[in-house]
């Protein structure tokens, strides 16, 4: 019955029946098998895009950061392609996903240490600054989905950008060749 008019949101709704039952593998399968039936017919993209964020909680329990980045970056991906409306619940996936992607780097930048000799230091809070920028765009470029939420999330990251350099640059431990 796969022709019939209902049966991409039907089967959708399966997988979310497997959800609530607790079991991860069927409600993958079906999601994976939503993908392969009605995965190229535009019509049904929103569930698509839900399906791929559906994914990755499951393969957030199951630890498999690979798999997790891949299906972040293809739902960026199928967002774009397929140039769904911005601010809808598909604009609202995406931009988590997006989201979690710059996560990644503004965690590395948060545990960036400035120390060593005033040479070492001065290259160092060069770098940061660099990642301060492009940190920056990229959370910016997130506002062009326009999902309130993430919005909100992206504007506090952007200032804690600046207040952690801000310490950072506060806690400056003397250069090594200055402690004599």
């Amino acid at each position: 019955y796969s022709d019939h008019e209902r049966a991409p949101e039907l089967l959708f709704s399966a997988a979310k029946s497997y959800e609530k039952l607790g079991d991860d593998r069927n409600q993958m399968k079906t999601y994976q098998l939503f993908n392969k039936i009605y995965g190229l017919d535009n019509k049904h993209s929103a569930l698509l895009i839900q399906g791929l964020a559906e994914s990755i909680k499951i393969y957030q329990k199951r630890g498999n950061t690979r798999k997790v980045k891949s299906l972040r970056e293809q739902i960026i991906k199928e967002f774009k392609k397929r140039d769904l409306p911005k601010n809808s619940i598909s604009a609202k996936y995406t931009a988590e996903a997006a989201f979690a992607l710059i996560e990644t780097r503004f965690q590395a930048f948060t545990r960036i240490k400035i120390k060593g000799s005033m040479r070492k230091q001065g290259k160092i809070i060069e770098k940061l600054k660099k990642e301060i920028a492009g940190l920056t765009s990229d959370y910016g470029d997130m506002l062009k989905y326009k999902s309130l939420d993430w919005s909100i999330a992206a504007f506090y990251r952007i200032g804690l950008l600046r207040q952690v350099f801000a310490e950072a640059l506060y806690n400056l431990p003397v250069p090594e060749s200055l402690s004599d």
